[in-house]
């Protein structure tokens, strides 16, 4: 178990990597096709060796490769372009600890030129919600010396920022981790090509929108069709995302049978999800925020912000109703740059400096409805940057609409627990291939005790929110506890291990309205 320093984080409208809300319905509800199946859509018979359609227009060979064509050929899903990687090992690996093809990083299923894996840059098309064409980009691992009607994986890495230079070829120190080479190149051992997109607006000209459920979905089932398009893989599909990404693949299973109707999608794996959920828990409540010093919440509530413009109009999101002068000087230099830049350029302002007023998100949700594909939540046990107890909404939420969910803890942080789950062989592993073969596992959906972490500190509404109290519109929460937990001005403060007991008071004037007791488990850290 990686130990890591005693740090706290304030329960605030964001949580890390997103924002947005998980909304449910039940399977099976009425749901408009977001594009029609229409009539000899581009289709491909799985080949018994690699040939890959690179796209309907000629890579460019003079340096424009990242800039889009205009207008965009073709229909959401169709490969525009593609270019074989001459650095595979740098696009793998990136520059970190110096790897290179002979001697790439450890824990990978064979060397490098024994497994003959491509690196593949191709630019898709994909479609936002308000139904405007936009360019993305993905990297593509194939194994040439795979089986006929190669499985496919696609994998959403977290979120990366707003610069054209954040996406998986943009630069180059950043890609290494991105790509996960250890677990990717681990499916590519196990017969599967991989799809790694990076959303429409990362690593091409335009901002991106990847915190907005819509765009997010069609943009990661649209790399799932480009995929099967260009190595003629088998139409089976699992999707996984890490962080951000883990947020973005929840409503997959639900969209596409009318998005991507070629398309199965076996399976959803969840990785450090990191977001809110719930109604209540929307952006910037002001009955619900706890103003944060965190250069993590500040910067991605402004990034937020910022998405939910470009995704819904300046008229319905104007930047300078929301944000300070100050805000509104940090989103025009946040337009050009990563995430790591973004939080140091916000690491001297509190979350108030930033925000000047509340906003209710327009998006719906990142779960358009619910579906029957299987998914699980791989859990990191000292994550200081996805919170246990929203991860436990999510966990319930998704169960109570009919969506089989499995809940899957490992020892480490937020970024180790994707190597955590690749070495589980009792698990994890069969829980994956008996997933991918078409099964739902038995253990879907089994009653969990809701967690809490040191690492957070939890307001008083967001608790109620997240174990499903309901809150009355102007009504007052109040918190009291007893062993590992202690309330300090409101605020539930975890300590380091055992239980606490919590009883959540709910009032409305002089009325109560109600009284919960709830027992939480206090992560071991």
């Amino acid at each position: 178990m990686i130990r890591i320093g005693r740090r706290r984080r304030s329960i605030t409208t964001t949580i890390a990597a997103i924002t947005t809300i998980v909304c449910l319905s039940a399977p099976g509800s009425a749901s408009a096709a977001l594009i029609p199946d229409v009539p000899g859509a581009p289709s491909r018979t799985p080949q018994a060796s690699f040939t890959p359609f690179t796209g309907l227009l000629p890579a460019p060979t003079d340096g424009s490769f990242f800039t889009p064509p205009t207008p965009l050929p073709g229909r959401p899903g169709d490969v525009i372009w593609a270019q074989l990687s001459s650095s595979p090992a740098t696009d793998i690996y990136g520059t970190f600890g110096g790897a290179t093809a002979a001697t790439p990083a450890p824990n990978i299923p064979g060397s490098w030129p024994q497994r003959k894996v491509e690196v593949w840059k191709v630019m898709y098309h994909t479609m936002n919600r308000a139904g405007e064409s936009r360019a993305a980009m993905a990297m593509v691992l194939v194994d040439r010396a795979r089986a006929a009607g190669s499985k496919l994986i696609v994998s959403m890495h977290g979120w990366t920022g707003f610069g054209e230079n954040c996406g998986v070829f943009g630069n180059t120190l950043l890609s290494g981790a991105l790509a996960q080479a250890s677990l990717l190149l681990n499916y590519i051992a196990d017969g599967y090509t991989v799809v790694i997109p990076d959303g429409p607006g990362v690593g091409v000209p335009g901002r991106t929108t990847t915190m907005v459920s819509g765009d997010a979905t069609r943009s990661i089932l649209d790399a799932a069709y480009a995929g099967y398009l260009f190595a003629g893989t088998a139409t089976d599909v699992m999707v996984q995302g890490h962080s951000l990404g883990g947020q973005m693949v929840y409503g997959v299973g639900g969209d596409a049978p009318t998005y991507t109707p070629q398309l199965k999608v076996r399976g959803i794996i969840a990785l450090a999800p990191a977001g809110m959920s719930g109604p209540r828990a929307a952006l910037f409540d002001p009955n619900r925020v706890q103003t944060s010093s965190s250069s993590v919440d500040v910067s991605n509530a402004i990034a937020y912000v910022m998405q939910l413009e470009a995704a819904f109009g300046s008229k319905a999101i104007p930047l300078a109703k929301y944000l300070t002068p100050r805000g509104l000087a940090l989103a025009k230099k946040f337009d050009s740059m990563c995430n790591t830049d973004m939080q140091g350029a916000a690491s001297l302002y509190s979350y108030k400096d930033v925000i000047k007023s509340n906003v209710q998100s327009p998006d719906p949700g990142s779960i358009g409805r619910a579906s029957a594909t299987p998914t699980v939540m791989v859990i990191s046990t000292e994550d200081i940057v996805a919170d246990p107890l929203y991860q436990y909404q999510t966990y319930v939420s998704m169960c109570a609409a009919g969506q089989p969910t499995y809940w899957m803890e490992y020892s480490g942080n937020h970024g180790s627990v994707t190597n955590q789950a690749l070495t589980d062989a009792a698990v994890y592993k069969p829980w994956f291939r008996s997933v991918a073969a078409g099964s739902t596992p038995p253990g879907a959906c089994v009653p969990i005790t809701p967690t809490v972490s040191r690492f957070f500190l939890y307001t008083s509404a967001y608790v109620a929110n997240a174990l499903g109290v309901v809150l009355p519109e102007k009504s007052t929460v109040t918190l009291a506890a007893t062993g590992g937990c202690r309330v300090v001005k409101g605020v539930l403060e975890p300590g380091t291990s055992g239980t606490c007991d919590v009883q959540i008071r709910v009032t409305l004037g002089k009325k109560v309205v109600s009284t919960t007791a709830v027992t939480l488990r206090v992560r071991e850290t």
